[in-house]
C-alpha cells in the first residue's frame, strides 16, 4: 500500500496514523511520509503509540497544507 492510497482510503486521521504506526504490516507507508514531510514524521515517531496526539498533529499538517 502507498501513502497515497493508504490517505485517500483512510480519511480519518486516527485510522492513518494507525496505519503509519504499524511498519511491520505497512513499512513502505512511513518511509513515504518521511520522503515528503519529514518535519511531520519526525514529530509522529516522537508521539508514536499515543495514537490520538499522533492524529492531532496529521490533522494539524493536513490542514496547513490545504491553506492558501
Amino acid at each position: 500500500m502507498s501513502l497515497v492510497n493508504a490517505i485517500s482510503c483512510n480519511p480519518n486521521p486516527v485510522c492513518l496514523v494507525t496505519l503509519l504506526s504499524d511498519s511491520a504490516r505497512h513499512p513502505n507507508i512511513m518511509k513515504a511520509c518521511n520522503y515528503h514531510n519529514p518535519a511531520v514524521c519526525i514529530r509522529l515517531r516522537e508521539l508514536y503509540g499515543n495514537v490520538t496526539k499522533m492524529a492531532e498533529v496529521w490533522r494539524q499538517a493536513t490542514m496547513r497544507s490545504k491553506m492558501p
